[in-house]
């Protein structure tokens, strides 16, 4: 974990909340003073909360588990994506998606779209498709990436969400309260602290600010020295001893099938290809058409 420098959050204007007439009165026990009608956040306690806030996700990635970056404000969506990818963690920053959390299931059916089109672009298929269905689908594709690209291997709701300004994302959080799921929040003075499981008080209203807090709770996330790699590389370290050795490429497995995979006990690609197409639909979150499709990559046998 990197450590939390109270110069450095000085330096980053941390401490600016907003205009005392603007504050949210649960947010008290973290305001240091009131200096020319603007709200000074307590540096002392951000870092305790920092520093707590680095523990929990300390201990929800450990065993592999990503958590949820959620940040839509002009200000926050470099950060959001810059620290999320750096920490192999999934994010969310143009729009908050309706039912992520409490309609999972409708969700994905949504990400499996993008994903089955992606697909169709890389396949064979492709070459015969008229100039208007592939305009059409690169269109669609596009569209569906800039909305939702830092999910699309999402294949169950996150156990932490990390958020920037809970006001600006209250319906992410309200979902996320519905479902028992843990929030971290950076929290100014004009939100409720008494909603968020473990807030972190600051500016964020301000690029720098933003930036430096989520680089400092980012870096508890997988502290035990594993790495959790991006959401395409969750598997990639897979291999084999029967001639498939080596990182498995994108073209090898689709990420989805390589985390139920992993999960079902199957660590190396020779003990995938021992598997009959049929047992790979038993594999819990892999249906009929990736079971096909990791028969065709892989020579499974059919039957």
């Amino acid at each position: 974990m990197k450590k939390v420098s109270l110069n450095d959050l000085l330096t980053a204007k941390v401490h600016l909340g907003h205009r005392s007439r603007r504050w949210n009165p649960k947010m008290k026990p973290y305001i240091y003073t009131k200096k020319s009608g603007i709200h000074i956040i307590d540096l002392v306690t951000t870092k305790e909360c920092l520093i707590k806030a680095q523990k929990v996700l300390a201990q929800v990635t450990e065993g592999g588990d990503r958590i949820l970056f959620i940040g839509t404000k002009k200000q926050a969506r470099s950060s959001v994506k810059k620290w999320a990818e750096a920490t192999g963690s999934f994010y969310l920053i143009e729009r908050w998606p309706g039912g992520l959390l409490t309609n999972f299931i409708e969700i994905q059916r949504g990400l499996e779209k993008l994903r089955t089109l992606k697909d169709l672009k890389e396949s064979a298929k492709w070459e015969g498709l008229s100039t208007r269905r592939q305009c059409q689908v690169i269109r669609e594709i596009g569209k569906g990436e800039r909305l939702f690209g830092g999910i699309l291997a999402m294949d169950k709701p996150p156990l932490v969400l990390l958020v920037v300004d809970p006001r600006k994302e209250k319906a992410a959080v309200k979902e996320a309260i519905k479902k028992g799921i843990t929030v971290i929040a950076v929290i100014d003075t004009n939100g409720d602290p008494s909603i968020i499981d473990f807030p972190i008080p600051g500016n964020d209203d301000a690029s720098r600010s933003i930036d430096l807090l989520l680089e400092l709770v980012s870096s508890g996330i997988n502290s035990s020295g594993k790495r959790v790699g991006t959401q395409k590389e969750k598997a990639d370290v897979v291999k084999s001893s029967s001639g498939l050795d080596g990182p498995i490429k994108e073209s090898d497995l689709p990420s989805r099938a390589k985390s139920a995979l992993v999960k079902a006990g199957y660590t190396t690609l020779s003990e995938v290809s021992t598997l009959t197409v049929e047992d790979l639909r038993n594999v819990e979150g892999i249906g009929d058409k990736t079971a096909e499709e990791i028969a065709r990559k892989l020579g499974v046998t059919a039957v």
